[in-house]
């Protein structure tokens, strides 16, 4: 059967006062393309499908007009669970009479997950068992049990119940929703809401490790965890600055039985990039530097010029009319920072602006710029102007 792994698309997601619907309605015609070109069967989606738990009513059209064309144009079946982002009882609304569509969502359920089995074209069966999003609070009140303190304990409760059901003859594909860490340190970026404060989120790859693939929502960015079989997709887009190097696109998953997951990385591309350029602002701005680059990206400017600049960022927006955020290089150091606390009873006002320029800038005045200072403190303690 081939499959795509997909997660957190966040559909509604607003950043620095920009909503990414157009952007998002792009990548995901893209994705409707791939579905067709590569003759896929399943689309599996784990989680965090819009950005809140009330979306914006463009989000949801935009969803139900994806859904609409994948499963009843190209007769893909569709396999949701919803993320921590999602409201999971709004998700789920009308999710029974769209099964027989072939269209599964699954909010909360009592026992924590869901088995939904499918048939591929040889006859072998593929048991999904789709794990909402569920906090270890959530998990003590659903399943009557005290002793599930953390979503590690959580994950392996209910993962202990599907493994105790199922069919060894079968496909067991597994679809969840958290902070799934392997042997290496999991690759994270700003876009990622934390699940639990005081790093108590953290669940273990070695849950998972007797399925024959294990597809993974919540960490935006394209990794395995422990095993190849246990996959992040990563984010349809870029959804932070953090992200500016990443890859964004989706997994293809071939399951046959008795072999090995084929799975094969998908890029796809965003009408608009998210990028960091850096440097003087006349040099951002210069030809040579536009004429290399999408223009109507998405920007983070980092400026180095020394001094005041006059509305910098209405001068980088001529140029990049997409650009969301600035700021100006601070070149100050924690050592000059102490050496201006040691010299706060200095009664020189000349060698306290010397000093200060010096903590700001990272560099020394030049002598006329030192000349002018002292005229200027001069004038101003006889009351000249």
């Amino acid at each position: 059967m081939k499959m795509i792994h997909s997660a957190d698309w966040h559909l509604g997601k607003l950043i620095n006062n920009v909503f990414m619907t157009e952007d998002q309605a792009y990548i995901l015609k893209q994705l409707k393309e791939t579905l067709i070109r590569e003759h896929i069967e399943v689309l599996m989606i784990s989680g965090d499908i819009y950005d809140r738990s009330i979306p914006p009513v463009e989000a949801v059209s935009l969803l139900n007009d994806f859904l609409s064309e994948v499963v009843e144009e190209l007769n893909v079946k569709v396999i949701i669970s919803s993320g921590n982002h999602d409201s999971s009882e709004r998700l789920s609304f009308g999710s029974m009479l769209l099964r027989k569509k072939g269209l599964y969502i699954v909010g909360k359920t009592e026992q924590g997950y869901e088995t939904i089995s499918l048939e591929d074209a040889s006859g072998a069966i593929i048991d999904f068992h789709v794990m909402p999003f569920m906090t270890a609070f959530e998990a003590r009140k659903c399943f009557h049990n005290p002793d599930l303190k953390t979503p590690d304990e959580a994950m392996a409760f209910i993962v202990d119940q599907i493994r105790a059901k199922a069919v060894p003859e079968h496909l067991n594909v597994v679809m969840a929703h958290g902070f799934v860490i392997g042997t290496e340190a999991p690759e994270e970026s700003d876009s990622e809401r934390p699940l639990n404060m005081g790093g108590t989120d953290a669940i273990s790859y070695r849950h998972f490790i007797d399925f024959d693939y294990v597809a993974l929502g919540h960490l935006h960015n394209l990794q395995r965890a422990g095993r190849d079989q246990i996959r992040y997709s990563g984010s349809l887009l870029k959804y932070s600055f953090s992200e500016n190097q990443v890859k964004k696109g989706v997994l293809k998953v071939e399951l046959s039985l008795g072999q090995a997951p084929q799975i094969e990385f998908l890029p796809l591309k965003p009408i608009r990039d998210m990028r960091v350029i850096k440097g003087p602002l006349d040099q951002l701005i210069s030809d040579e530097i536009v004429s290399a680059f999408n223009c109507k990206d998405y920007i983070h400017a980092i400026l180095t010029d020394r001094g005041e600049l006059m509305e910098p960022m209405n001068t980088l927006r001529s140029v990049y009319p997409n650009i969301l955020s600035m700021e100006k290089q601070s070149t100050s150091s924690p050592q000059n920072l102490g050496e201006m606390t040691d010299l706060r009873r200095e009664k020189n006002p000349v060698h306290l602006f010397d000093l200060f320029y010096t903590t700001v800038e990272g560099e020394n005045l030049e002598e006329t710029e030192r000349a002018f200072v002292k005229q200027v403190v001069e004038n101003a303690m006889k009351g000249e102007s």
